[in-house]
């Protein structure tokens, strides 16, 4: 369930009503039951601010087939099952993406293909083999390498200074 706002026209006023639902259709469904609401402006899913607009010359059709359905029950499974289909495309969606990159890693640990290296990458002169940039000689260096930089820097200074 989800919380979404709806604006609406409630006894001649503007009002914004709160509704929790598993879909904006089930949220617009629950709009529909109140006789007071005389248009939907707007429903807005709180979590996302993902909002739909509401074609109001529909309304009274919408009452009018909504009060010959006898079974709440089967409205109620009707709208979360298409709500249910998108999450299941969703998910099978990511499971494509994650088995890809499974794949790929594969393939690439076992020599079956190489993987993309853009040419602005390749054509670089010096390549970063550590963590840190040393200005002075302008190469990177893995931290240990630094220290021992430091320390001969810091011989070198005491050396000039005397």
């Amino acid at each position: 369930m989800e919380e979404y706002l709806v604006d609406v026209i409630f006894d001649g006023k503007k009002e914004q009503l709160k509704t929790y639902s598993a879909s904006p259709l089930e949220a617009l469904d629950s709009m529909i039951n109140f006789d007071e609401v005389s248009a939907i402006n707007k429903i807005t899913r709180v979590t996302d601010k993902k909002n739909w607009s509401f074609d109001n010359d529909q309304l009274l059709g919408l009452r009018e087939l909504r009060g010959e359905v006898n079974n709440e029950g089967d409205i109620m499974r009707e709208l979360r099952r298409a709500h249910l289909i998108e999450i299941i495309y969703l998910l099978g969606g990511v499971t494509v993406l994650i088995a890809s990159f499974f794949v790929y890693i594969d393939l690439v640990g076992k020599g079956k293909i190489k993987p993309h290296i853009p040419p602005r990458y390749m054509s670089r002169k010096t390549t970063q083999r550590g963590d840190f940039w040393d200005a002075e000689t302008k190469k990177f260096y893995k931290w240990h390498q630094i220290e021992e930089l430091k320390k001969i820097r810091e011989v070198r200074n005491d050396t000039v200074s005397k």
